[in-house]
């Protein structure tokens, strides 16, 4: 029905062959991918009608809608003045981890590693992803991880605890650097609140537009109730 509204807007290009390339290509791969889910050339057609339907959609959307959605510098520091409170990061911090398998490995490593060897040990011997950058993990708040690595936040750096364990295996944490909690200035909270307003607006703007089309479609059907 939306496809339908959008076709009778003349300031539109609908017949602009470079808006289909990509759901047509989007189509062709689809199909070649997944030639088990054709029955036929109708089922591969409807297909592509209905990539290139929502394509341009999204275009129209774009070029139509959002194109005349700003929000201005003045909105975005009444925001930042009204909302301080979203606009803190607390207080962070990285570490490095040595992640084992079990527990009596776990006791072995923890027996030699120290802040010099630290980085050495995590690369041999840790089963963690991050092994390779030597264990390094964060920045992160308390909370953004699971709990076992709450005593990170208590520890000082270069100091080492473990051994700690959780349901990814044993750890052994070293605290690399603390970060404190900060307000965040007007011009570094700037980039998001301009994001997320105009986010908001556009879905604003959209959901109304949406129900003028609707309203503007004569909808028929075959039921007689």
């Amino acid at each position: 029905l939306l496809y339908q509204f959008l076709s009778s807007d003349d300031k539109f290009t609908l017949k602009e062959p470079s808006r289909y390339t990509a759901c047509v290509q989007e189509w062709s791969d689809t199909s070649k991918r997944l030639t088990h889910l054709f029955q036929g050339k109708k089922d591969s057609e409807h297909l592509k009608a209905m990539l290139c339907e929502k394509s341009i959609l999204t275009q129209y959307v774009e070029d139509r809608l959002n194109t005349s959605i700003t929000v201005s510098e003045a909105e975005v520091h009444d925001y930042y003045k009204t909302h301080k409170a979203e606009f803190v990061e607390p207080t962070r911090v990285v570490i490095r981890q040595i992640v084992l398998g079990n527990e009596d490995e776990a006791k072995k490593i923890r027996a030699k590693v120290n802040a010099q060897n630290f980085v050495s040990l995590a690369k041999e011997l840790s089963i963690a992803p991050e092994a390779k950058g030597g264990g390094l993990l964060g920045p992160f708040a308390k909370g953004d991880m699971p709990s076992v690595f709450d005593v990170a936040f208590e520890m000082n750096p270069g100091s080492i605890q473990g051994i700690l364990k959780s349901t990814y295996g044993f750890h052994i944490l070293m605290l690399e650097r603390k970060m404190p909690r900060v307000e965040l200035s007007f011009e570094a909270a700037k980039p998001k609140i301009t994001k997320d307003l105009t986010q908001k607006r556009q879905e604003e703007e959209y959901k109304k537009w949406v129900e003028s089309a609707l309203n503007t479609i004569p909808i028929k059907s075959s039921r007689a109730f």
